[in-house]
């Protein structure tokens, strides 16, 4: 039975990393560099990022379906599918001829509203699935395995696509569509794919509420301390992730002339920060404590991402040469983002998996779906306010230059207000909040351990000894819900 279970969490890991072909394109810089080919203005591409994020609000009525109506897989299964499916509107509308810009602009966002909003309602139940799948005691390190697979793919697609964009515009001089028709097509069936393969992956029976109405079971996860803060702490964080995520490849595409390829090697050197750490992240997590990894990275992560903004100049014509294949001589901007995004990726990618074991921590275990939907609810709208937040500065920034240099000496844009907003709200408003969340796991005992093991003037035990899994409080759960539904496969895994 334990070889079923790591049967089904390998393909689970495999569809993901077909899925997260779609994702290297929809949610990279295809979309925002599409919307200003398109003559889109900051506000419509903030609308289209807060689009994406408000569907957020079909996940408190999705979770009651699923709780008294609908089975959870099947569910699953039908909207993620249109979701996937809507993708394809896009290329669609590139292909009419005669259409106006601001039309497809408009029904661009429509289509990807409604998108978004089959997209979260599936979100909900899957991770409900995931979290009575995967067995507590190697969570983190299944979320860190399956991090640095999606992210292998992520590179790989992310390279693809900023070479295909420029190999279309060079060939048309630059006033093609055909590049984005391509890859937005491509990202549709993959996201299709997914889907299918996902399907083969067994439910098993999720907890019940027990009897406790919708209300009561908010009003019971919200009496929680450690829920309130946490969710909190996570509204704050992705509203500044919101504000600062699709501006910065517009900032450099219409400042520093930056091509497709190039953006793309920004965004894989972040990929691969994620990359690297994915899978050592995932067991410091369950050695350290997921609050005490998130809360670090929140504090210095946005800091870090900061620097390189105030650092490059447009009118730098030096050129660096890197071995990184197929790109030759890049830019200096380049050269000084890139490898700030790798840190930033390590960093930002161990707040995703501290995120996901944390909120399958601190969400009752009975009647999960309605508090997990409450959580991502307050998170995305939040993001959605940051992206519409970036678009009207982007906006006024534009009508009204903004007074001041940066230490380079270029003139200070809506970009750096955004990234400055986004670090003061990591350190000073997400990091506090999540450290009032009570630890699960080792916590700061954990760090000083780490850096007593990991010293070189100490004789200590290898340093692979200070990475046995951590136990979680409810690792020794048996699989059993309030109805008396029992996963064994579940069990078994526990037990292991």
């Amino acid at each position: 039975m334990q070889g079923r279970l790591r049967r089904h969490l390998t393909v689970s890991v495999m569809a993901s990393c077909i899925g997260t072909v779609m994702v290297a394109i929809v949610n990279g810089i295809s979309l925002p560099l599409l919307l200003v080919h398109l003559g889109a203005t900051g506000l419509q591409i903030g609308l289209i990022a807060a689009s994406q994020q408000l569907g957020v609000l079909a996940q408190m009525p999705a979770c009651l379906l699923v709780e008294h109506a609908v089975p959870r897989r099947e569910f699953w299964g039908i909207t993620a599918t249109i979701h996937r499916l809507l993708w394809f509107v896009p290329p669609v509308l590139l292909l009419i001829p005669g259409l106006g810009n601001q039309t497809r602009i408009w029904v661009m966002l429509g289509a990807i509203a409604l998108s978004a909003t089959m997209g979260h309602a599936a979100c909900i139940p899957w991770f409900s699935w995931m979290a009575d799948l995967v067995p507590g005691d190697v969570s983190g390190r299944f979320w860190g395995i399956r991090q640095a697979a999606v992210m292998s793919v992520f590179i790989v697609a992310t390279w693809a696509v900023g070479e295909a964009l420029d190999r279309y515009s060079v060939a048309s001089g630059g006033g093609s569509m055909t590049g984005f028709v391509v890859v937005f097509t491509i990202a549709a069936a993959m996201g299709v794919a997914d889907i299918l393969l996902h399907w083969t992956v067994p439910d098993p029976c999720p907890a019940a509420a027990g009897g406790v109405s919708a209300g009561g079971q908010l009003r019971q996860a919200w009496r929680d301390a450690d829920f309130r803060w946490f969710t909190c702490a996570m509204a704050a964080w992705m509203f500044g992730m919101g504000a600062t995520g699709p501006f910065s490849a517009v900032y450099l595409k219409s400042v520093f002339s930056a091509s497709y390829t190039e953006l793309s090697v920004m965004a894989v050197a972040g990929a691969l920060g994620s990359l690297v750490c994915g899978i050592p992240a995932g067991r410091l997590v369950d050695r350290i404590g997921a609050r005490t990894m998130a809360a670090l990275m929140m504090f210095a992560g946005p800091v870090t991402a900061m620097v390189p903004w105030f650092l490059i100049d447009a009118s730098a014509q030096t050129r660096v040469h890197l071995p990184f294949p197929g790109l030759g001589d890049m830019p200096l901007w380049l050269a000084i983002i890139a490898p700030f995004s790798f840190v930033v990726g390590m960093m930002f990618s161990v707040i995703g998996i501290c995120q996901i074991q944390l909120v399958s921590l601190i969400a009752p275990k009975f009647g999960r779906m309605l508090p997990l939907a409450a959580h991502w609810s307050a998170a995305g709208i939040s993001a959605a306010m940051g992206a519409l937040a970036g678009g009207l500065i982007m906006d006024l920034s534009v009508a009204h230059k903004l007074p001041g240099r940066t230490f380079s000496g270029m003139p200070v844009s809506y970009l750096h207000v955004l990234v400055v907003v986004h670090a003061v709200i990591g350190a000073f408003v997400a990091s506090p909040s999540l450290r009032r969340v009570s630890e699960r796991g080792r916590g700061m005992e954990g760090v000083r351990e780490l850096l007593r093991a990991s010293n070189p003037l100490r004789i200590r035990a290898p340093l692979l000894n200070i990475f046995p899994f951590g136990q979680r409080p409810d690792a020794g759960r048996d699989g059993q819900d309030g109805r008396g539904c029992r996963d064994d496969s579940h069990a078994e895994g526990a037990k292991k």
